[in-house]
């Protein structure tokens, strides 16, 4: 599957590949996908490509705000897994402070289906 972000900077670019791309390569990972690029054209393989475009789509905004971690990417992957295995994706125009708590609440609520 190809793709291709609407990246703004390098730096955001940066921010989403991460240092050395360990952003992608924890994606590819965890989703068993091979994920490749040039710039902001993607190239995916495997059965979850259309997850993995997902979370690099939530990637993309999350990345005009803060610095991308690990965390971000596994909140990205969890909150795009409904237990019934479908894939839903959702976006918020709340202020940030809004978010947090939304964010807060999201994670409480994964923590508890996974016990």
């Amino acid at each position: 599957m190809k793709f291709t972000l609407n990246i703004q900077s390098s730096e955001q670019l940066a921010n989403i590949c991460g240092g050395l791309d360990k952003n992608i390569e924890n994606i590819a990972t965890n989703l068993g996908v091979n994920i490749s690029n040039k710039g902001s054209d993607f190239n995916i393989k495997g059965e979850n490509s259309a997850l993995a475009v997902s979370v690099l789509q939530d990637l993309l905004i999350v990345s005009e705000t803060k610095a991308i971690d690990f965390s971000d990417i596994d909140l990205c992957i969890k909150s795009l897994n409904s237990p019934n295995g479908e894939v839903k994706s959702v976006t918020s125009q709340l202020k940030p402070v809004e978010n947090i708590f939304i964010l807060e609440a999201l994670i409480s609520k994964i923590m508890s289906m996974q016990l």
